[in-house]
């Protein structure tokens, strides 16, 4: 039999690890003498090797209960194991899209510490109201790293919505953000349809209003990298300028190649003077 030592370096765990394995019920050892020593059969070993390959799939201790208890039949097994892979995706597309901006906001700083920096070009002008057909989500924040997965699904639902209905888009597609009541933010993405259509099922027909005044921009590459090449620069010059923000920017993307670092996307910031200047 294996002391609570012997184990420990076995299966590359710390005695604790093991006292805690025990009281939760997941590996009980086959004797505990009187002054709470604890000893192993052999066979347990295969057990906590089990056991520790399970918590290094990012298993619950709850769950390796179960499944080392027989609870779980090999499907659910199977299910549960392509949830967690589909969770280690996301999490791991997440971890790129970071690491993109990561690159970006380096390159950034590099460009400027060289004087290589670009000029953005930034003018003002009215936006004029659009008919759209719109869809909708929630992103719990403005972040492009949370806006990214809501945004990307509403494409497929708005255009499919349209195509059932036979509804041509008026030209390209504008995204939007407004409020929710609960601190959250609503995520629209529309197309400009004829005055005509009233109702298209599955979607939402909008008269989405001017802007008085607008900073516009061209934000070039992946919209992830928005707020570090586009939307700091945009700031800059409406404090330099006496302006300030009135709302949150929209969208206009005027093309979306497959080779995303040649996308153009026309970002509209509602101005008005700022009087505190």
């Amino acid at each position: 039999m294996y002391s609570i030592g012997d184990l420990s370096q076995l299966g590359g765990v710390t005695p604790r690890m093991l006292r805690h394995y025990h009281a939760l019920g997941i590996l009980i050892p086959a004797e505990v003498d009187d002054s709470g020593y604890r000893r192993y059969d052999e066979t347990q070993l295969a057990d906590l090797l089990r056991v520790v390959a399970l918590k290094g799939l990012g298993f619950p201790l709850g769950d390796i209960k179960r499944i080392t208890e027989g609870d779980v039949s090999p499907a659910e097994l199977r299910g549960m194991l392509l949830l967690r892979r589909a969770e280690l995706e996301s999490e791991r597309d997440e971890a790129d899209a970071r690491l993109r901006r990561i690159e970006t906001h380096i390159q950034r700083l590099e460009n400027s510490m060289t004087h290589e920096t670009s000029q953005l070009d930034i003018t003002t002008r009215s936006i004029p109201g659009a008919h759209l057909a719109v869809a909708s989500g929630v992103s719990p924040t403005f972040d492009p790293a949370d806006i990214s997965p809501v945004i990307q699904p509403l494409y497929p639902r708005l255009f499919e919505a349209l195509q059932a209905a036979g509804v041509a888009a008026g030209g390209p597609s504008i995204a939007y953000y407004d409020d929710t009541d609960d601190g959250a933010i609503s995520v629209h993405v529309g197309v400009p349809v004829p005055r005509a259509v009233t109702h298209v099922p599955g979607v939402d027909i909008v008269d989405l209003p001017g802007i008085e005044l607008a900073a516009v921009a061209i934000h070039h590459g992946d919209m992830e990298t928005v707020d570090v090449d586009t939307t700091p620069a945009v700031f800059e010059w409406l404090r330099a300028n006496a302006f300030r923000t009135t709302g949150y920017s929209r969208e206009v993307y005027l093309e979306w190649p497959d080779d995303i670092s040649l996308a153009r996307t026309e970002m509209q910031f509602p101005i008005e003077p700022d009087r505190r200047a």
